[in-house]
């Protein structure tokens, strides 16, 4: 049972800044556990991952204390990451392919040293230190970023098999937040002005996909070293004269990490396709819900909110004809026009209506064929006798259907 609690508190110390959130982790899946031990200069105690304060220049040793009760020799890696955002909307602390946005100026794994493996023995506990520097310059905001631990062997074990097939990856690790700054207090430097000019930037508004299905994407930006909090997102796509409302998107709750960049999907539907022409993307964003309370909206569930930013943000934008064409093809939710099913139906039909043509004239010649009948009348007496005389197979068929005694006469 203690095994069990320490591996399930220690999955809890996954970081989502603005409400903490822990990763879904079996405790089965969990070899180690990894405990942060929170120095005096911590930010706020309540936190379960580093938030310290440090004057420029200053360095650091911070203290883990790595435990395995797995029954076998684990070896701990570690690797450090600044912040990201990704595409919901969500900030990461792991490490990410792809570069940094141009705005960050310092990079978290340039100022921490950690051991990148550590061997911790089954049922021992080891003091890990994690060497932290500030950067020398006067900084206003907060380098945020994080540490990843994993399991090497059961990782590295994971990975080959997730190559061979499409399985879900198991967890073997987990994420411990990581903040840094200079100042506790930074209402005074980041004001609400400097916040509304310099904070959320719109960038590229491109056509793209998300799982294989068409979207339109606003590359939105933050620029500035502190989280956007609380963000709510409301974007509508027009037609070029901006009058006809062709896609839109909601979202809420949302945030941002310091100094990046992600890309805002607008989702088209499944099944429909993008067309090529001009567009213009309407978009207004708000931020951090507040007692100012200075923008008020009932944009997001019909209920009246009030935000304390507010960005607003008109593009243009152009979906070339090739670009369509290209997305609609990988989009998997358009139906495709299946040209063979097409061809051999159309052959079918072909096919059909050709035997039904020849039908209907050989059945029209053999109307007008001649043929010798032999027929009852009367003589002018008025005694019935057999004649024999050549007609159609057409006038034939007449006259037995008007009830006519009359048969065909075959040649000897």
């Amino acid at each position: 049972m203690q095994k069990l609690l320490k591996m399930l508190v220690t999955a809890m110390f996954v970081l989502t800044l603005g409400s903490l959130s822990s990763l879904s982790v079996s405790a089965n899946q969990l070899t180690f556990s990894v405990e942060p031990t929170l120095p005096d200069n911590q930010v706020n105690n309540k936190d379960g991952f580093f938030n310290i304060a440090l004057a420029p220049g200053q360095s650091e040793d911070l203290h883990l204390k790595y435990s395995n009760d797995s029954g076998k020799t684990v070896t701990v890696t570690t690797k450090v990451a600044s912040a990201t955002t990704n595409i919901n909307g969500v900030v990461e602390y792991g490490p990410k392919a792809g570069k940094a946005d141009k705005s960050l100026k310092y990079n978290l794994k340039d100022f921490v040293d950690v051991p990148e493996e550590v061997v911790v023995k089954s049922g021992e506990s080891k003091d890990v230190v994690v060497h932290v520097t500030m950067p020398d310059s006067a900084f206003p905001g907060i380098i945020a970023g994080g540490l990843t631990f994993s399991d090497k062997a059961a990782d590295t074990a994971n990975q080959k098999t997730s190559a061979k097939t499409t399985a879900i990856k198991n967890i073997y690790g987990f994420q411990l937040g990581l903040l840094m700054r200079q100042n506790t207090d930074q209402s005074n430097v980041f004001t609400q002005k400097i916040v509304e000019e310099d904070g959320l930037k719109l960038h590229q508004v491109v056509a793209g996909q998300v799982n294989y299905r068409n979207v339109i994407n606003a590359s939105l930006q933050n620029p500035l070293p502190v989280y956007i909090n609380q963000m709510a997102i409301h974007a509508r796509v027009y037609d070029a004269k901006g009058k006809k409302l062709l896609y839109e998107s909601k979202n809420a709750d949302l945030q941002m990490a310091p100094n990046t960049n992600f890309k805002y999907p607008i989702a088209l539907g499944n099944g429909k396709r993008i067309k090529p022409g001009k567009y213009r993307l309407k978009m207004t964003v708000y931020a951090d819900k507040d007692d100012q309370k200075k923008y008020y909206t009932k944009e997001f569930n019909n209920k009246r909110v009030g935000y304390q930013y507010r960005w607003k943000f008109d593009r243009e934008f152009t979906v070339s004809g090739k670009d369509a064409t290209d997305l609609n093809k990988r989009d998997v939710t358009i139906q495709r026009i299946d040209w063979i099913s097409i061809i051999i139906i159309l052959a079918i039909l072909f096919a059909l209506l050709a035997l039904a043509l020849w039908f209907i004239l050989w059945k029209r010649r053999k109307d007008n064929d001649e043929v010798t009948i032999e027929e009852e009348v009367l003589n002018q007496a008025g005694d019935r006798i057999l004649i024999q005389r050549k007609t159609t197979m057409k006038e034939y068929k007449k006259l037995v259907k008007q009830g006519n005694n009359v048969r065909l006469v075959t040649d000897k």
